[in-house]
């Protein structure tokens, strides 16, 4: 398995779900606005969590990511 997902969290700051999911040991990365300008501001979005579930994630503990209550 291998891809990128970002996505963002319902009044969840980025940091926050970024924070979260590495206390879970799933290792995801936070992209700024200031790196992706025009995806971003243009949708008014100051972040977003990125995931991949290639060599540095196991299934299981990728797939239990979506249910943790942030």
């Amino acid at each position: 398995m291998c891809g990128i997902v970002t996505f963002t969290g319902d009044d969840v700051p980025a940091a926050e779900v970024q924070r979260c999911l590495s206390a879970t040991g799933i290792n995801v990365s936070v992209s700024r606005v200031t790196s992706a300008r025009f995806d971003l501001g243009s949708r008014g979005l100051p972040g977003v969590i990125r995931a991949s579930g290639h060599y540095y994630n196991k299934q299981r503990p990728f797939e239990s990511s979506w249910r943790l209550p942030v």
